[in-house]
């Protein structure tokens, strides 16, 4: 596996915050998957604060009845 992690605080109230994973078949080159993870918080208060979160799945060549793409939104 490698990956990247990234986090940057914009002010008090907003906060970014993303991992991007990839990871390949060693027997395989081209046979690889992708994973990001990216968040945003946004601070109300001290005690409050709203998350959006965007999970990206991706895998070129993916087992049997397996979507290669994945989307997620929370």
């Amino acid at each position: 596996n490698t990956y990247l992690s990234l986090f940057f605080k914009f002010n008090e109230t907003l906060t970014f915050s993303n991992v991007f994973f990839y990871q390949m078949a060693m027997n395989r080159f081209l046979d690889r998957r992708y994973l990001n993870n990216s968040m945003v918080f946004f601070n109300i208060n001290k005690n409050l604060r709203f998350t959006v979160r965007l999970t990206f799945f991706y895998d070129n060549e993916p087992p049997p009845n397996v979507k290669p793409l994945d989307l997620e939104l929370v």
